[in-house]
């Protein structure tokens, strides 16, 4: 946690927390096991074992509070994924929902 909130204000670059609803998309991206066989590990797209993504989102909210946003109650819209990649890394997109716009779908 400490670390997010690390990237979190480097981020922010001494900007206010944002206010208002927000959106919110993470992408959580992990390193291909090197026991895995070499097709295993070429085919390897997603990370469908531990840690529960939910539990993965619910971290970096709480990291993100009073950085990034007042409160993590202001997600309204979010979504996330877990995959392989090249290397291990969290990417968090932020965004202003327009608080009078019907959602979509």
């Amino acid at each position: 946690m400490a670390v997010i909130r690390l990237f979190a204000s480097r981020a922010m670059d001494g900007q206010v927390p944002m206010d208002g609803p927000l959106g919110l998309r993470l992408t959580f991206y992990y390193s291909v096991p090197p026991s895995w066989s070499k097709r295993k590990r070429e085919e390897a797209i997603w990370k469908w074992s531990k840690p529960d993504g939910d539990n993965l989102q619910k971290l970096v909210k709480d990291a993100c509070n009073r950085i990034v946003w007042v409160d993590d109650a202001q997600v309204a819209d979010w979504s996330g994924r877990k995959i392989y990649g090249d290397r291990e890394e969290i990417r968090v997109e932020v965004w202003k929902l327009d608080p009078t716009a019907q959602p979509e779908g």
